[in-house]
């Protein structure tokens, strides 16, 4: 008899966005205000500086690349907690939050439990072995090879029709990546490289679903 499998709970969000060239100018001042008081910043944060890139920590982390304003943000442990990282981001380097128009959701991690033992080598085999459809709208590819992870990763796609009129019509259809489930042979699993709430939902109950086959 085997316990539900526990629904994934999210750890860390990575976020990337682009400043205004605008913004450019005072966010480099701020950098340069934190390297030059980088000596007495306490023990909890850390600032490293390496030609136009520059990394600050605290509770979050910072990557920033000066001349182009590119910024990422992770250590957010929610996807509600996105605001308020960015509010801190604007804080620090005093920029104004309306100058941050749109924000991207790069990676969210998540891990949980399908409260049972799975035998890695034919849940690869079962995953593999399901031919694709036109008609399905994702599927999945499982890699196991023991030697040198004792996880199977099991990557999804997307599948979604060619865009009518392309040049190309011997491309019936396009693959976008929606994320990893790491199944470990305890029942433990993380999930990478999902972008939003809905698709780390998913991927935990189509990974469930094939599970409870084996």
């Amino acid at each position: 008899m085997f316990g539900h499998a526990t629904a994934p709970t999210i750890r860390n969000v990575k976020i990337r966005f682009t400043i205004p060239t605008t913004s450019i100018k005072q966010l480099k001042e701020s950098l340069k205000r934190i390297e030059e008081e980088s000596h007495h910043l306490p023990a909890y944060l850390t600032y490293k500086k390496s030609g136009n890139f520059t990394s600050l920590k605290n509770n979050l982390f910072y990557s920033i690349w000066e001349e182009v304003g590119k910024i990422n943000i992770t250590g957010i442990k929610e996807i509600g907690g996105i605001q308020s990282a960015i509010n801190e981001f604007c804080s620090i380097f005093k920029i104004e939050r309306k100058e941050i128009k749109e924000v991207i959701i790069d990676n969210i991690f998540a891990c949980g439990s399908f409260n049972r033992k799975v035998n890695l080598r034919s849940l690869k085999f079962l995953i593999n072995a399901i031919p694709s459809k036109a008609e399905e709208k994702h599927c999945f590819l499982c890699e196991f090879i023991p030697e040198k992870f004792g996880a199977a990763y099991c990557r999804s796609s997307i599948i979604a029709p060619a865009s009518v009129g392309a040049k190309d019509q011997s491309i019936g259809c396009q693959a976008k990546k929606r994320g990893t489930v790491v199944v470990f042979g305890s029942g433990k699993y993380n999930i990478l490289g999902a972008k939003c709430r809905r698709d780390v939902a998913n991927l935990f109950h189509e990974m469930n679903a094939l599970i409870l086959k084996l």
